[in-house]
């Protein structure tokens, strides 16, 4: 087996190398890439102390990077995001490792950095939407639920003094917008991206929606069950919406059943199905042939779907009902 030549990996590795020296607190030796990404040549960068490559502030200094070097000396392998200026004053995100490792006979500390900017940039931009998400969520629960709320205690007293069939006209008023606040904040928190999921097993998930629903004389039919990598609160919204959904449409009577595909999951009923015409539509805001619906149902499921980065799809089911099948999920 021939040698390996640490050298020729270290000049042409694709990700930023230096050969640290914690003794003096400077870069050290380092590779083309890493002088690419900080823009200045590795003679430069040999003798220079690590603040003078990183952003302004104490988060970025050099005691905070020598906090970090110190860990690694004693064993323990770091990995952090730092902000790094280069030599034309630009910055960039970076992803550090550094490791504790014997090169030959020297016992070196070797840092490696990869540029993450955009993974940053899509970051942030996510946490600013989902910002903006709870602004408006905040302003339809805090503006639209307390004159309602007004308006119901009106309506209780107005009750008490006389007994006409208007008022039940204007409490089911009530509670049709009551039910459009829930479904216009659930609509907003759907579509806030999905971070971290989570290991969720499929069919005790799908039992737990069960117990929260009226189901009527409905029936449930869990064929088989996987593990899915979610975020559990917007997958049991997603579920509880297909399930109300196939009792709202099959009739009280439906059988639901819920299965695994190879990369994601379905839902299906036996009730009358979705014309073909109709399964794009289904999935607009508003869209409803029910006179008692909100037509914002499938639509969060959607933005569920989408937050997590899954297909959602509709088919004819096996009995001839709507079969809902979510694809793109990490399964095991």
């Amino acid at each position: 087996m021939a040698a390996v030549d640490y050298k020729d990996i270290f000049h042409k590795a694709k990700v930023g190398i230096a050969l640290n020296d914690p003794e003096r607190g400077v870069i050290g030796k380092v590779n083309e890439r890493y002088a690419e990404l900080m823009g200045y040549s590795p003679a430069e960068l040999e003798e220079m102390e690590i603040k003078k490559i990183s952003a302004d502030g104490p988060k970025f200094d050099q005691e905070a990077a020598m906090e970090k070097i110190r860990l690694a000396l004693d064993g323990e392998s770091q990995q952090f995001d730092w902000l790094f200026e280069r030599a034309d004053g630009s910055q960039f995100w970076g992803e550090v490792v550094l490791e504790r490792t014997m090169i030959g006979e020297e016992d070196c500390l070797l840092a490696f950095v990869r540029d993450i900017t955009e993974r940053k940039q899509y970051e942030q931009a996510l946490e600013q939407r989902n910002q903006r998400l709870n602004e408006f969520a905040g302003v339809v629960s805090h503006d639209l639920r307390n004159p309602l709320n007004a308006a119901s205690g009106r309506l209780e007293l107005a009750r008490e003094e006389c007994d006409s069939a208007h008022l039940d006209a204007v409490a089911q008023a009530h509670k049709r917008m009551g039910d459009i606040i829930e479904d216009v904040l659930s609509l907003a928190q759907a579509g806030k991206s999905v971070v971290e999921p989570e290991p969720v097993d499929l069919a005790i998930c799908v039992q737990e929606c069960w117990r929260s629903t009226d189901t009527d004389d409905a029936s449930l039919n869990i064929a088989d069950g996987t593990t899915v990598q979610a975020d559990k609160t917007r997958l049991q919204q997603l579920l509880w919406n297909l399930i109300r959904n196939a009792i709202d449409h099959g009739g009280k009577e439906v059988t639901i059943t819920v299965g695994s595909l190879d990369n994601g999951f379905y839902v299906e009923d036996d009730g009358p199905g979705i014309p073909d015409a109709a399964r794009q539509r289904v999935f607009q805001s508003g869209y409803t042939t029910s006179s008692d619906g909100t037509g914002f149902g499938l639509r969060i499921v959607k933005q569920i779907a989408d937050a997590h980065g899954w297909e959602l799809g509709i088919t004819t089911g096996n009995d001839g009902g709507a079969r809902f099948e979510v694809t793109g999920v990490q399964c095991s």
